[in-house]
């Protein structure tokens, strides 16, 4: 496939990867989008920057998960390590094309294949990237607003005296409401809440680990 028979908004490229490190990105992809989560939930449930998981599920990107988010990953998804990690791959790197397909609305589209052993490129997975606030499915079972609400009452007592991950949050919200929530949902009420406090903030910042932390002095 040739850079000039495609369209304008479509480009190619042929790189080879490390075998491990992609499949464990894309096992990972999977388990995301089996428990509803965009990318930019994984990333808040990661301790890391809005955009961490969508760069690492890019295939043209260079960043890929550390083996230290391996036992963190474990944690999130409450899964055996076999799901993260293929116990055996037939080959340590892959040759890949991948196609990548600008939209209208400024998301991408991936086309990826592998090559064979006899030479000859099969498709591994095509996907298009999230918009900013798409969501998926299931439903939250509570409203940004009331994630809001639940965050500003227990600011009030000493929760966040101690730095809590997105994690904890996440799994305190959920106890709270019962059932499933959208972490981005934590992450806006507490932008919310910074933007309209005239006293009480909640701080943001690392953990020893680098993961970010949400704290009030």
């Amino acid at each position: 496939m040739k850079k000039g028979n495609l369209p304008e908004n479509q480009t190619s490229h042929s790189f080879t990867v490390t075998s491990i490190d992609f499949k464990k990105s894309y096992n990972v992809m999977d388990l995301r989008l089996s428990h509803g989560f965009s990318d930019r939930d994984l990333s808040f449930l990661l301790g890391y920057q809005p955009l961490f998981v969508r760069d690492i599920e890019n295939p043209l990107h260079s960043k890929r998960y550390k083996p230290k988010d391996t036992n963190y990953l474990l944690h999130i998804f409450n899964c055996q390590l076999s799901a993260i990690l293929d116990k055996s791959l037939p080959t340590l790197t892959y040759k890949l094309k991948v196609v990548t397909t600008t939209n209208s609305n400024a998301t991408k589209n991936y086309q990826i294949y592998i090559e064979d052993p006899d030479k000859k490129y099969r498709l591994f997975r095509s996907f298009t990237e999230l918009a900013k606030d798409q969501l998926l499915s299931p439903k939250s079972i509570a409203t940004p607003g009331e994630v809001k609400e639940y965050l500003e009452d227990i600011l009030k007592g000493s929760y966040f005296k101690t730095p809590r991950t997105g994690l904890e949050l996440f799994i305190k919200c959920t106890e709270y409401f019962n059932g499933h929530i959208k972490p981005v949902f934590i992450q806006s009420a507490i932008d919310g809440i910074n933007k309209e406090a005239k006293t009480s903030r909640i701080v943001v910042g690392k953990n020893e680990m680098r993961r970010l932390v949400y704290s009030i002095r």
